[in-house]
């Protein structure tokens, strides 16, 4: 699926933690703990030097999960998601109309463009992003198939909260703990769980975004929602944007991050 994300990027001290959880959970309409693990590929072998460098600057928030330094249209994200039940973060649940539950992954692979330039969008990060959903396999052979090799994996724990098309995410990034990591390891849950400690246990990162989709027409080409011009549905999406920045004013300062 290809849509347009609109974000936001802020930074809250831990003494302001409670204030920003219950300001976004009194003004939305679900808020769930989550956790989630994202790995970046690049194309072609990475020389240890320069996997050390990436994953430094992703550790020193030079790169947020879901961000970039500009070179993101050559790597592929993926992202799996575990969603909080009874008080655990468990992978992402999914219950089956029985009277068992069945536990399975979500995940899905991005692709983000470069970001259109600050001229164009001064107020918030503005970008095309391609996301695919895994319904099932290895989605790590497929991306080693493609040519790709593994660069950094972070851990993003914390919450989120949706108001209306607007997902507002309040977290904190932790390390994985093996590194480098080899090209066909793949993470598990047990190996997440020993990364206890956050990199900066003094503050929580604000997240605010939101997505323009975008649907195929009968000739082919991307098109905006319809009955709405592309400029339309960003200047709502826009708004929408405004909206929720406005509710955290006083506590955060969202801004544009690259």
């Amino acid at each position: 699926m290809a849509s347009t994300q609109l974000s936001l990027f802020g930074q809250v001290s831990q003494e302001l933690y409670t204030v920003i959880i219950e300001r976004l959970s009194s003004a939305s309409q679900l808020g769930i703990s989550y956790e989630a693990l994202e790995t970046v590929f690049e194309r072609g072998e990475l020389h240890p030097p320069r996997v050390l460098r990436a994953s430094l600057m992703a550790l020193a928030g030079t790169e947020f999960p879901g961000g970039g330094t500009g070179s993101d249209e050559n790597r592929l994200r993926l992202r799996e998601t575990r969603l909080a039940k009874n008080g655990e973060a468990v992978w992402c649940v999914l219950l089956d109309l029985g009277e068992s539950e069945k536990l399975t992954l979500h995940r899905s692979l991005h692709v983000y463009q470069k970001p259109e330039p600050l001229r164009l969008s001064t107020e918030m990060l503005s970008r095309s992003v391609i996301e695919c959903p895994i319904a099932e396999g290895d989605p790590t052979s497929l991306v080693s198939a493609l040519g790709y090799a593994r660069l950094f994996t972070l851990i993003e724990r914390g919450h989120r909260f949706h108001r209306g098309a607007v997902v507002a995410s309040v977290y904190q990034l932790y390390e994985v703990p093996s590194f480098p990591l080899p090209r066909s390891s793949q993470l598990t849950s047990s190996q997440s769980a020993t990364s206890t400690t956050p990199l900066d246990p003094t503050s929580w990162i604000v997240n605010l975004s939101t997505k323009c989709p975008r649907v195929a027409s009968t000739t082919g080409a991307s098109t905006p929602q319809a009955g709405f011009s592309a400029q339309e549905v960003k200047i709502q999406a826009t708004e929408r944007m405004r909206e929720v920045a406005g509710l955290l004013r006083g506590v955060v300062d969202l801004a544009r991050v690259e």
